[in-house]
Formats: structure tokens, C-alpha cells, sequence
């Protein structure tokens, strides 16, 4: 999941002009600042659980320089596994690794040969270190599911 944030400066100099930059130590594959003061970033699987520090910095070109820093920490997960799938009342139930907070959502395909996921109804939002989700519209056919961290919005 690509990982975005933005910077912005403010120079109390009219004239001169701001640079804004990635200082050393953050990760290899990030990029960001130059021209739009956007960083972004798209850890891989072999970055989860860790903890990435990143520090943005602003320079101007005036004389004496003035620079503001802002540092923060990415923290990468793994993503979701699924554990188990049962049958309760007659109908699916999946069970994945999950992040306490973290918000899921359920999806299906009957073939894989379409190649289009489609959603369970309603996200998932974890409690815990496992989450799980009953497919209400199953009917007796094959499905595979997959599980998508959703970014959350509150």
C-alpha cells in the first residue's frame, strides 16, 4: 500500500527560494520533495514489521539559510493472512490476521480465470490480532477470497 504525505514551506523572505528534501536514512525506493514537497513511498513484503524513520527537510537559498525539519515513522505491517475458512449456519466464514483498529474488506471471485474481485458487504474493522467476516450471499459454488486493508477515514 503506497505510503504519501506532504510538506509545505513558508519563507518569511520574499525572493529567496525553498528546497524541499529527503534527508539521509530514509528508506531506498522513497522519493519525494523537490519540486511538489510530496513523498511518497510503496514499502514491499520484505519491509513488514518494520519501523521506517523519515525526515523532511526545507532549506531556503537566502543568506543566513533558514531550514525547518519534520520527522516521522512509518511503521509497515504484513499483510492479511487468511487463517481458516469454516462453514457456520451454511455459509462461509473467514478468518485472517489482522491490526487492532485496522479496517478489512472481504472479497470473492467464483473463477479465476475473470480476474475481478468483488466485495462482501460491509468492511471489517479489527478488534484484535485475528478478524473474520461471514459471506451472507454464498451460495453453493466455488469462491476464493482475498482480504484488502482498507485505508481508514476518521
Amino acid at each position: 500500500m503506497p505510503c504519501t504525505a506532504s510538506a509545505s514551506a513558508y519563507n518569511p523572505r520574499d525572493g529567496n527560494n525553498n528546497a524541499i528534501s529527503l534527508d539521509p536514512g530514509a528508506p531506498l525506493a522513497a522519493s519525494g520533495g523537490a519540486s511538489d514537497g510530496v513523498f511518497t513511498w510503496t514499502p514491499t513484503d520484505a519491509g513488514a514489521d518494520t519501523a521506517n524513520p523519515i525526515t523532511i527537510s526545507a532549506t531556503d537559498d537566502g543568506s543566513p539559510v533558514l531550514a525547518s525539519l519534520q520527522s516521522f515513522t512509518v511503521v509497515v505491517v504484513g499483510r492479511p493472512l487468511i487463517e481458516n475458512i469454516t462453514i457456520s449456519n451454511n455459509l462461509p466464514v473467514v478468518d485472517w490476521t489482522a491490526f487492532s483498529n485496522q479496517s478489512y474488506r472481504l472479497q470473492f471471485m467464483a473463477e479465476l480465470e475473470n480476474h475481478i474481485w468483488s466485495d462482501v458487504v460491509g468492511d471489517v474493522i479489527a478488534a484484535g490480532p485475528t478478524a473474520s467476516q461471514t459471506d451472507p450471499d454464498w451460495v453453493i459454488t466455488n469462491r476464493y477470497y482475498c482480504v484488502r486493508v482498507v485505508p481508514r477515514l476518521d
